[in-house]
């Protein structure tokens, strides 16, 4: 079902102020909060249980490095769990190969910073890797992609962090065109 515009962004502006009051929730029934993190996105990654997967995969693509810079960036952050739920194919493809596993980080990171509020208003968002994410909100939920936003607005010195519930992989195969 499409919405017209007016009601879309009426529902993605109601989206917004639901989150910035710790209204909205999750599939798992815990609140999407905003919350501040010390340090710049790849401190505040690195210092994330949930994310230790990425952190160590952003480390050893040299991409925390960026992640140190001034930004502003946001960081869609995928948990442990989405890397666990990657289907093995993609899984080996990623780990294996330098050039789909920067892709696919790069995938995740777009240079400006932008918070939940921000993302309501936008059809989607042209990422580090000069591809774009599409956007897609209601009432409770929000897409990135294929990625549910689990916890958004994680501010940090240089930017923001949303942790989402999936990786987004781009097609085509991330390895045929670095």
């Amino acid at each position: 079902m499409t919405m017209n515009r007016p009601r879309a962004q009426r529902a993605s502006l109601i989206f917004a102020l639901m989150l910035m009051l710790g209204l909205a929730e999750c599939d798992s029934g815990r609140r999407l909060e905003s919350s501040h993190a010390p340090g710049t996105i790849a401190d505040a990654v690195a210092s994330d249980a949930r994310l230790s997967a990425l952190a160590s995969l952003l480390h050893v693509s040299d991409l925390a490095i960026m992640l140190r810079d001034p930004g502003p960036f946001t960081l869609f952050a995928p948990t442990n769990g989405a890397f666990d739920r990657l289907p093995e194919g993609t899984r080996q493809e990623l780990f294996s190969s330098m050039p789909a596993l920067t892709k696919t980080l790069l995938y995740h990171i777009v240079p400006r910073g932008l918070s939940v509020a921000d993302l309501t208003l936008l059809p989607e968002v042209d990422t580090s890797l000069g591809r774009p994410l599409s956007i897609e909100s209601n009432d409770t939920k929000m897409r990135i992609g294929s990625a549910r936003i689990l916890q958004g607005d994680i501010r940090c010195s240089n930017g923001v962090i949303h942790v989402v519930d999936a990786v987004n992989v781009p097609s085509p195969p991330v390895a045929s065109s670095f």
